[in-house]
This record gives structure tokens, C-alpha cells and sequence, in this order.
């Protein structure tokens, strides 16, 4: 018999659960969806199974009453050990079959708020949730991670598999890495014993981890060996003003500019600009790098910003990000890391500022300029290179598994390679060759990650700041039909010449 009564005059005795889990998260389940299941009393009011229902709507809901279904039970022990003991729980592959159901039912939220908006009574997501991660918390997943793993079982998995899944024989995660195996080599590690299974899942685990690195070396662009004539032939190098010279490049000539030019308020051999000269040269070179550049062309300018005195920072840096966002098109903000940049004087005890470390890559084009993400998919080597990076930076803590690594792990998974952020970490230290007397030189590897990234095979590279001819030398190397280097110091000219020679 169902009754509604009032929680105040239901008695609640010694317990054996103690743990009752999320409350909050129950309590929003019975706000959207309704008291489900009631909970269960004696005839004296004796709660009998539903504790954490009636916690839920008592503490967190502040309701007065609630829906209880009288029960004769021989003894409040044995009510409590049958609801929570003799029932049967959904099983993983049930519970995908609901988180499914749930991510079809919320639809398709592109465009529509998600905070307030109800569809039908399953509520829509919090603004940065995706709709698999609220699937799976309300299909009782731990997390989605867990999800994805089950879902993978039941996508690809022999229906024994799926069976030994459900049945605890084999852990979620273990079920997972078994699909990925074909059938014959399912059924064949099914009739192991458990620990003879978990090694199996181990050895399968890294089969397939080899497997992906090798088809992400496959689909990753090599540096081409070229003779010195060829590389000879497709470099043109013109000693002049930038500014003059770019002005007889033809328009749409062009597939990317990669530069990293002078700035302003440093003493150099050169000379030193002030923080108008650069803008108004600045100016000059975007406006004209727009024209010369392919429809689907974009320029990267590599900069970092310096102080006007210790603590007070100089600001031209951001008021041309600021302005060439305006008047162009800032496709993404993009930093380059020195991870092994020496503190500077700005460091020491007395003054306490931070080492400077990164230098900002403005990045700007059309938002659909050409890229080519698979040539800078990371490698196993460079997760493992970021995480030690990572944790000797930040100190992170050696017990959990962060965001970004899960995020890593799971887009290797998926894509035999790892989506690379938009942190590129490269030694400054070193990157230089010898016969380099430049003062101010940009590593090879930073140059290289751009022309992967950014020149289509066979595409032309343009530096309009051309120094030492680092961008020219990492274009040459990979795959570029002509170089061209811009560069008003002769001494430079000839410096440039050797290198690409030496390839």
C-alpha cells in the first residue's frame, strides 16, 4: 500500500549502509523525474529500505512529505538486505543501452541554450557539459571515460564478451581493450582463468599502442633530403627593406609566411626601433603579406614582449595582436615555449618576477586557411616528453590522471595520434648551428612544426625577416617548391646561403 507521509514521523534506525554516495546528485533526479521508487516503511513507520531517498528529499529537496509504500518484513535487517542485496542492478551494457537513449533524447544542442531549457523531462546540459558526459552520470557510469569503454565493449565485442562484461567476470576496462581484438582472439581469452585474461588485455593493449604509432609515423611528413642544386634552385634570397621589397612580390603568390622580425626598444647590431617605427613597419608587412598570400594562405609572426622597466611591462605586442585581429583575422592564439628559458635579471630574490619563457605565434589568416593537422599529431614520445615537462613545471601530483592527459589518451585512442596543444614546447637552448652568429635566431623544430603545420607539399614559404634563414632552411626540408627570404643585412644573406646549402 502506498501512502504519502510525513518525513518527521518516520523513525530511522541503526543503519548498516554508511556510505550514501552523491546525495546532491539524487536529489536533482527526484527534482526532474519524480520519486521513482518509494521508499519503504513498517506499519509503525519504520524506514525499511530507502535512506538515502528520503535524505535526498528531507535535506537537500527541504520537502515535508514523501511517497513510502508500507511493507511486512519479518525484520527491518532483512527489509534492508533485500533491497539492497537480493535486487539486480543494471547491467554495463544495459546501462550503455540507457546513456544512449538519454544522448538521442537531449539531441542535437548546437545553437540552443543549454542551462534552462528542458527537453522533455531530461534536462539539458550545463554550459562546457557534453551530452555523453550527462548520459553517462545519469546511466550510472562513474564518469564517461568508463562510458566510452563500455559503449566500445558493446559496439565491437563478441556477445561472450559482452556477457563476461555484465557479468563482473571481466572488468569494464579490461572488456574494453579485448574488442579491440578480433573475434577468434575474444573467444580464445575468454576461456582463460581471470589473471591470465588481465595479462592478455595487457599484451593486446600494447600490440595496439605499437600498432598506432606506427600508422601515425606512417602519415607523418619526413624531412626530404634534397641535392644542394634543387635546394640551391628553389631558394631566392633578396637583400633589401622589407617593406620595398614585398611591394614586387605578385598577389596571391604565396602559401604562408613564417617571421619572426625584429622588436621594438632592443638594441641590436642593426639598429633599434622604437614601438612606433615597428608598428608602422608592422603595418606595412601584414597589409602587404595579406595581398601576396593565397586564398587560403596565413602569416604566423613570432613575438615576444619585453619591459619598459623591471615590473612594467611594454605593451606593443597586444596592441598588434589587437589591431591585426581587427583588421584581418586572428585564427588562434598560439604560444611557443622556451621550457628551458634561464631566469634573467627581472628573477632574482630582490625583484621576484618569473622567467620569460613564451613567445606568442600570431597566427593570422582566414578561418579556413590552410592546415594539416595529421603532420603534427603527437607521437607516445611526446605525451610522455609533456607530461614530465608538465609535472617538473607545475609540480603536478603523481596520484590522479589530469584532464589533459585523459584528453591525450583518449584522442590517441581514437585517432592513432594525440591533437597537440596550442603550447609548443622547443628548446631554445642549442637549436642554433654553429656557423649562426645571428643574435636573435627562432630553433629549427619551431620553425619545422609550422611548415608541417601550415605549407601544403609543394607550397611556397616566405620570411620577410629572413636573418639566418632558419624558416627557409625548415621550408626546403620539408617539401616547399621555392623559398623565398627577405633580409637587409648582407652579412645575413651570405650566413643563410651556407645553411641551405648544408641542408
Amino acid at each position: 500500500m502506498l501512502k504519502e507521509l510525513m518525513i518527521a514521523d518516520i523513525t530511522v534506525g541503526s543503519r548498516h549502509r554508511k556510505d550514501m554516495g552523491s546525495l546532491t546528485s539524487l536529489a536533482e533526479s527526484i527534482r526532474q523525474e519524480g520519486l521513482l521508487q518509494p521508499i519503504g516503511v513498517t506499519e509503525e513507520l519504520q524506514l525499511v529500505f530507502g535512506e538515502r531517498r528520503l535524505r535526498a528529499t528531507r535535506d537537500i529537496l527541504k520537502k515535508q512529505t514523501i511517497l513510502a509504500r508500507i511493507v511486512d518484513v519479518t525484520s527491518i535487517l532483512a527489509g534492508e538486505y533485500a533491497e539492497n542485496e537480493i535486487r539486480k542492478d543494471f547491467t554495463p551494457s544495459e546501462r550503455v543501452a540507457i546513456a544512449k537513449a538519454i544522448e538521442r533524447k537531449v539531441g542535437n544542442r548546437q545553437g540552443q541554450r543549454t542551462d534552462k531549457e528542458l527537453r522533455g523531462k531530461i534536462p539539458e546540459v550545463a554550459p562546457g557539459t557534453r551530452t555523453r558526459e550527462t548520459a553517462a552520470e545519469k546511466a550510472g557510469f562513474g564518469n564517461d571515460k568508463t562510458y566510452r569503454q563500455a559503449a566500445k565493449v558493446v559496439e565491437n565485442g563478441t556477445p561472450k564478451l559482452i556477457q563476461a562484461m555484465d557479468d563482473g567476470r571481466v572488468s569494464i576496462s579490461a572488456a574494453a581493450i579485448l574488442a579491440g581484438a578480433d573475434a577468434d582472439e575474444q573467444e580464445a581469452v575468454l576461456e582463460l582463468d581471470e589473471k591470465a585474461i588481465l595479462q592478455a588485455a595487457k599484451e593486446i593493449r600494447a600490440r595496439q599502442a605499437e600498432k598506432r604509432a606506427e600508422h601515425q609515423d606512417s602519415k607523418t611528413v619526413k624531412p626530404q633530403t634534397r641535392p644542394d642544386k634543387e635546394r640551391k634552385m628553389a631558394t631566392r634570397l633578396i637583400h633589401g627593406d622589407c617593406r620595398r621589397e614585398l611591394k614586387k612580390l605578385p598577389d596571391k603568390s604565396v602559401d604562408l609566411i613564417l617571421t619572426d622580425p625584429p622588436y621594438p626598444e632592443i638594441e641590436r647590431e642593426y639598429g633599434r626601433l622604437t614601438e612606433v617605427e615597428w608598428h608602422d613597419l608592422m603595418k606595412t608587412v601584414v597589409t602587404e603579406g595579406r595581398r601576396i598570400l593565397k586564398p587560403t594562405g596565413s602569416m604566423v609572426v613570432i613575438l615576444q614582449p619585453n619591459f619598459e622597466k623591471v615590473g612594467q611591462m611594454r605593451l606593443w605586442l597586444w596592441e598588434f595582436v589587437a589591431w591585426a585581429g581587427r583588421e584581418w583575422n586572428l585564427v588562434q592564439d598560439v604560444y611557443w615555449w622556451s621550457h628551458d628559458a634561464m631566469p634573467l635579471s627581472g628573477t632574482n630574490r630582490k625583484q621576484g618576477l618569473l622567467r620569460q619563457s613564451v613567445k606568442m605565434c600570431v597566427w593570422l589568416g582566414p578561418a579556413t586557411c590552410f592546415r594539416n593537422q595529421d603532420n603534427v599529431l603527437w607521437l607516445p614520445s611526446d605525451d610522455i616528453f609533456a607530461e614530465r615537462k608538465s609535472d617538473s613545471a607545475m609540480r603536478t601530483s603523481r596520484s590522479g590522471r589530469n584532464y589533459r592527459n585523459s584528453k591525450i589518451a583518449e584522442t590517441a585512442e581514437d585517432r592513432g595520434g594525440s591533437t597537440p596543444f596550442n603550447l609548443i614546447p622547443v628548446a631554445a637552448g642549442g637549436s642554433a648551428s654553429a656557423n649562426n652568429s645571428h643574435p636573435a635566431t627562432t630553433p629549427y623544430d619551431v620553425a619545422a612544426w609550422w611548415v608541417k603545420y601550415l605549407l601544403p607539399q609543394g607550397g611556397v614559404l616566405l620570411d620577410c625577416f629572413a636573418g639566418s634563414g632558419t624558416m627557409l632552411c625548415a621550408g626546403l626540408d620539408f617539401g616547399a617548391s621555392q623559398v623565398i627570404g627577405i633580409e637587409q643585412h648582407k652579412k645575413y644573406i651570405e650566413i643563410a646561403e651556407k645553411r641551405i646549402l648544408e641542408g
